[in-house]
């Protein structure tokens, strides 16, 4: 891994803590389909694009409703769940982002989720300007874990892969990451636990994070 000069984060789960009310939306939705589940249960769908988690959820639980139908479902008991004003930065977010901004490295945001949602966050976080792009998992049609949405902000960050760093929470994001041949940060600070254990190194906080030798190179 030569010099960091550029860092590509995912969004929920690394730039806030949205996983649990994902989790928890999904554990009402099936709830009320009559499907009892935990949040245990259905954090495989932690990380994938909304076409992905609908498909997997028809798949996994024999839903006989239709594909717009349940993908429209899922979105609906997530706003439920989600309040914009609740959600807050990980601690030390902002300030590694300033050191970052500081250092000359380029930050672009790779996320499954859609673009609205993301644009409306970042937003109300003030911290939209911090990225040079912001790419949403409902343009791709192969969400993670495959490596498309990776590649395509490999493009946009315009830098070596071997200078490009990813922070990552979610198994399906640390695969699509390492599918897409970057070095891989799992972070830990989420509500929800997940395996990042294929990641090349794992983090629990942004101060952490800041003393990682990637970074102090």
């Amino acid at each position: 891994m030569k010099k960091v000069k550029g860092v590509i984060f995912d969004f929920d789960g690394v730039i806030v803590d949205s996983e649990l009310l994902f989790t928890q939306s999904m554990v009402s939705y099936l709830g009320d389909k009559g499907i009892k589940t935990d949040i245990d249960d259905v954090t495989f769908l932690v990380g994938k694009n909304e076409r992905r988690i609908a498909l997997d959820v028809i798949e996994k639980y024999g839903i006989s409703d239709s594909y717009e139908k349940v993908r429209e479902d899922i979105e609906t008991y997530y706003e439920k769940f989600f309040n914009i004003k609740e959600l807050q930065p990980f601690d030390g977010l902002i300030e590694f982002l300033n050191n970052l901004e500081a250092r000359g490295i380029k930050k672009v945001i790779a996320s499954s989720s859609n673009r609205d949602y993301l644009n409306n966050l970042l937003e109300a976080l003030k911290i939209g300007d911090q990225f040079e792009c912001v790419l949403s998992g409902q343009d791709f049609e192969n969400g993670k874990p495959a490596p498309d949405i990776y590649l395509a902000a490999i493009k946009e960050i315009d830098l070596p892969k071997d200078n490009i760093v990813v922070i990552e929470d979610s198994l399906n994001g640390i695969k699509a990451a390492k599918a897409a041949d970057l070095y891989t940060i799992g972070f830990k600070a989420s509500k929800i636990i997940q395996d990042t254990s294929l990641a090349d190194v794992e983090v629990s906080s942004y101060a952490e994070m800041e003393l990682l030798e990637v970074f102090n190179k």
